[in-house]
């Protein structure tokens, strides 16, 4: 369902139907910051559900609303990062390749912090299994787990922090009006904080010996 993302904003990309001149130069920071998100997308819509323990099933609704937002966001990226709007020379910016760190350990640290939970529900999934049960939770450890429930979406969240402050170098920030990939943080917020407070208050009720210092998604303060 997330597939429809890094494919849209490739095909507006090349399409470049803000741009007067076709798409900019594969040396570019536009070029860059599209083969990121592409990258992100590649380990979350094909690896991640290649090696992922089979999921409690979801509605037909959900996957069906995240394919329509992702076709628009897509979409937007993709005739945003084509439009010129991100300065070319932000290239030899400092702040922009510093950005771009942020990106990449936030990457990391979502990569790795999802894996520790395939690896909990692989164990308890067998677990289990030996014992002819239905398969359930268990308390995820290791990592930044140690501080909030979800680190994975703090993970993220600053994954896509370092990319929009990267589309903004050169031309200042704030923007002079609220760009796409600014429209995409504050959606992945918007959905992924509150999942976040609701889990971690399910954790707790699940949980008798569920850490009580350890956060919801931001440490030390929610």
């Amino acid at each position: 369902m997330e597939i429809p993302a890094p494919l849209c904003l490739l095909g507006t990309y090349i399409w470049a139907p803000l741009a007067a001149s076709g798409p900019p130069p594969l040396r570019s920071p536009s070029t860059l910051l599209a083969a990121l998100f592409c990258a992100h997308y590649l380990h979350r819509a094909v690896i991640q559900p290649l090696i992922s323990p089979r999921r409690s099933p979801s509605h037909i609704i959900v996957p069906l609303m995240a394919t329509v937002y992702q076709l628009c966001n897509g979409s937007l990226l993709g005739a945003f990062l084509s439009s010129g709007e991100v300065a070319p020379a932000a290239w030899d910016s400092p702040a922009f390749w510093a950005w771009l760190c942020l990106f990449a350990a936030g990457m990391a640290g979502n990569i790795y912090h999802d894996n520790l939970l395939m690896s909990l529900r692989r164990r308890t999934h067998a677990a289990a299994k030996e014992k002819n049960e239905k398969p359930h939770y268990g308390v995820p450890r290791g990592g930044l787990f140690a501080l909030v429930s979800y680190p994975n979406y703090l993970c993220e969240w600053l994954e896509w922090l370092g990319w929009a402050m990267a589309s903004t170098v050169r031309t200042g920030f704030p923007p002079k009006y609220l760009t796409p990939p600014w429209v995409f943080l504050l959606s992945e917020l918007c959905v992924m904080l509150p999942r976040a407070v609701s889990g971690h208050g399910w954790y707790k009720q699940k949980f008798d010996d569920y850490p009580r210092e350890r956060k919801a998604v931001i440490p030390w303060l929610l």
